[in-house]
């Protein structure tokens, strides 16, 4: 039977007290996410959770996750506090949260797939990297039940999208990421986040998507020099329909109503 894997990403909540609108936003996708899904699904958030990374974002954005009534799964972006992502998120129901050195990988069971929540966080730089520990952590669980369909998700994309002030804040070790999931075939998707756009490619020979965000998206701009910068909402998710043979994604509009 599918599983129903909804898929939000870089809510950038702030404290609602400085500025509200990111919150009801992502509050608003999630509980439209959640619509979609139904109480058998999941939702994942592939990082970017907060703004700042400060206390009060994280407490606003646990109040919206608990709110669902569903499991939500998250993982760190570059915005985002590792320590109190996970002191004061908390985990999806039978998610398993694994300490490898400084990275969280984490792990779940949703139906017949097994989603991997990879930590691609390096403190005080907006790109990614895995790290070898963690790639080896994630070679040994793909070849743990090599009969069993994976999602793999991380926040920073591993390939380029042709815009050059973020793709200059990619994956930093995307060869070895590569290497990794070509050794085993039993991955249907590579979900990111990041790039604040939808965007669908293949990498290593896994069909890869990106999330935009439910705050803002990146404008299309493949000038050589083109900065980053933000562009207006899409108000767009992705719809991950899995089973044991296929994965099929959808892009879906949420919130389908107004944010405020």
């Amino acid at each position: 039977m599918a599983t129903l894997i909804g898929q939000l990403s870089d809510p950038h909540v702030q404290d609602p007290d400085v500025d509200p609108e990111p919150l009801r936003r992502f509050t608003a996708a999630l509980a439209d996410m959640a619509a979609e899904v139904g109480p058998d699904g999941r939702v994942l958030v592939t990082g970017d959770l907060t703004a700042h990374g400060r206390p009060e974002e994280y407490a606003a954005v646990a109040r919206a996750v608990e709110a669902t009534g569903l499991p939500v799964h998250v993982l760190p972006g570059n915005h985002d506090d590792r320590a109190l992502l996970t002191r004061l998120v908390p985990a999806g129901a039978g998610e398993r949260r694994v300490g490898l050195g400084s990275r969280t990988p984490s792990r779940c069971e949703a139906g017949d797939v097994v989603v991997l929540m990879l930590d691609s966080l390096v403190p005080g730089h907006a790109h990614g990297e895995l790290g070898a520990e963690q790639l080896e952590w994630l070679d040994a669980q793909l070849a743990a039940a090599p009969g069993t369909m994976h999602l793999v998700a991380v926040h920073h994309p591993p390939f380029a999208i042709g815009v050059a002030g973020i793709d200059r804040m990619g994956l930093a070790d995307a060869d070895a990421f590569a290497r990794t999931l070509r050794a085993h075939d039993n991955v249907g998707r590579l979900c990111t986040g990041h790039v604040h756009r939808a965007v669908v490619t293949g990498f290593a020979g896994v069909v890869a998507t990106s999330c935009p965000s439910v705050w803002t998206s990146l404008p299309l701009d493949f000038r050589p020099d083109a900065p980053y910068r933000p562009g207006p909402f899409q108000d767009l998710g992705l719809l991950h329909l899995a089973d044991a043979a296929t994965v099929v994604t959808h892009v879906v509009s949420v919130p389908k109503r107004p944010a405020g």
